[in-house]
């Protein structure tokens, strides 16, 4: 399990491909991407486990782990915070 170092979260990115068919294509139009914390610092206070965030498709550090797609931000780089995904 990753955990999250100094000030930083770790997200898995729920919303950056759409389906057509058989394919999976990557949306490259979208400016911003949702994800669903993973792992938090201890000391950031308004995010937590299982929050839905919005960021910039350009933000944070990507990482895979065991064929996984997560993303490392600053808590500066979320944009916005959901506890639920509509």
């Amino acid at each position: 399990m990753l955990k999250a170092s100094k000030d930083r979260i770790i997200v898995k990115i729920v919303d950056s491909h759409k389906k057509e068919g058989l394919l999976i294509v990557p949306d490259e139009k979208k400016d911003h991407l949702i994800g669903i914390v993973t792992s938090v610092w201890e000391n950031i206070l308004y995010i937590g486990h299982s929050d839905y965030v919005y960021f910039n498709r350009y933000a944070g550090n990507n990482i895979t782990y065991d064929g996984q797609e997560y993303r490392s931000l600053l808590e500066t780089e979320v944009l916005g915070i959901s506890s639920m995904l509509r």
